[in-house]
């Protein structure tokens, strides 16, 4: 009985989650933000037991104008050279991504990006905005809240 006692205790202990875990299942699942020109999606990836990284897959969706008019340089811009264009606000300071990348998705007309950030001191347990400054379509900011609202 006592053994049970202590493996019960034990898978107790186990299944608590840190402050950070709990800060990092509050964040969003899924945003999405359209506009004139482009609708811009945003999915969570989750990874089990990794607090240190925070994961998003980014599509972005022109508008059938621009699609149409787009020659090849415009494509490999967005396929190729958005780095610069995403970063993580967290409170007051902005955070650069630790790697961006385009990812062949299929989806006719979407641009697909996995974006990843480190989450150091400084992120943790902040309010977190993504923001998108967009260079080749129409030049607008966009910001995505990432903490979770009721809806």
């Amino acid at each position: 009985m006592r053994k049970f006692g202590i493996v019960f205790l034990l898978l107790a202990a186990m299944s608590c989650k840190t402050p950070k875990e709990k800060w990092l299942d509050g964040l969003t699942g899924y945003k999405e933000i359209k506009s004139k020109s482009m609708v811009l999606q945003l999915m969570r990836m989750e990874r089990k037991n990794d607090t240190s990284v925070l994961d998003y897959k980014v599509r972005i969706y022109p508008a059938k104008s621009w699609t149409e008019q787009a020659g090849p340089v415009d494509i490999n811009h967005l396929n190729y050279q958005v780095d610069s264009c995403f970063s993580l606000k967290a409170g007051k300071a902005a955070h650069s991504p630790a790697f961006v990348q385009p990812v062949a998705s299929g989806v006719t007309g979407c641009f697909e990006y996995l974006v990843s950030f480190a989450l150091d001191s400084t992120v943790k347990m902040k309010t977190l905005q993504l923001v998108y400054t967009d260079k080749y379509i129409d030049g607008h900011t966009y910001s995505l809240d990432l903490n979770n609202a009721k809806n």
